[in-house]
């Protein structure tokens, strides 16, 4: 049954003027903010487990939580140049497989591989001699900038190993269910200030609130984004230990390879370096955004 309002030309239901751009956002309940994010995301993963049940009228729509809920797969597929999704980034850097690298030396083992394959050392040769040290030189850029990115890295291990791409699935990691409605309040609270400015003749004493008003919004910010990187540092340290399950791993051929890895923690890890990824970025635009 449609529900009665405006509707566009394709009978579809219409979303009414004024509405937020990513949906309604929740009014706090009897248990105030969390409780209210809490019942929406709930009601989300009961539907997401039972696709043909019935839902409530406390459904919220899917772009409430779109801002906030990490999903790592809208990147365009492959990482590497070309498209070529499952291009091995460790075996064009000559880098064994496994989860944790020592960004130094990948640094370095990439220097050294690029400067030998740069475009200018076949400045005088043929076309074809230039047109494949340039495919080259932006192969291995661009597995650099996979493999040095924690999420994007375990992400490709994980692709590389199930010789697919991982599951779609939006979940928030265990445990960081307050970091996550924290980091959502503060930043539609700061998009909020930052959407009405300053009037260029405000009078003193309200320039003064203001910024007193914008410090203090930077420095919860700040606060979030320590918090953040704690669980950066507890997750690189989780990730570290997954190194001696691929070390010790069958060859890549081999067919009992995927019984001897964790992959399910590593996809566990990867989904949660992704929001800590997602967050730092969204902190990070916001401190930006208060200091313009």
């Amino acid at each position: 049954m449609i529900p009665d309002g405006p509707r566009d030309r394709g009978g579809r239901a219409r979303e009414p003027r004024g509405r937020h751009p990513v949906g309604d956002i929740p009014k706090p309940g009897p248990g105030g903010w969390k409780r209210s994010w809490r019942i929406r995301i709930q009601v989300r993963e009961s539907q997401t487990r039972n696709p043909g049940r019935k839902s409530p009228s406390t459904t919220p729509d899917s772009r409430v939580l779109a801002p906030f809920v990490d999903n790592a797969f809208e990147r365009d597929p492959g990482p590497v140049h070309g498209g070529r999704s499952m291009t091995d980034c460790f075996e064009l850097l000559g880098e064994p497989r496994r989860p944790w690298l020592d960004a130094e030396a990948l640094k370095s083992r990439f220097l050294v591989l690029s400067a030998e394959a740069h475009p200018d050392r076949v400045h005088g040769g043929t076309d074809a001699e230039r047109a494949e040290a340039n495919s080259r030189s932006a192969d291995l850029n661009a597995a650099f900038n996979t493999l040095r990115e924690p999420r994007d890295r375990l992400f490709h291990l994980l692709e590389l190993e199930l010789g697919a791409r991982p599951r779609d699935i939006q979940r928030i990691p265990p445990g960081t269910m307050d970091l996550f409605v924290e980091i959502g309040q503060a930043c539609r609270d700061v998009d909020a200030f930052l959407a009405v400015p300053a009037p260029a003749d405000q009078a003193p004493m309200l320039r003064l609130q203001r910024m007193k008003t914008l410090f203090g919004w930077s420095d919860r910010l700040m606060s979030l984004q320590a918090k953040v990187n704690t669980m950066r540092d507890t997750l690189d340290a989780a990730v570290k230990e997954l190194n001696p399950a691929w070390e010790s791993a069958p060859s890549a051929a081999g067919p009992e390879r995927k019984a001897a890895l964790p992959l399910d923690r590593l996809e566990e890890l990867s989904r949660s370096m992704s929001y800590v990824t997602r967050w730092t970025s969204q902190i990070q635009e916001r401190l930006s955004q208060l200091a313009a």
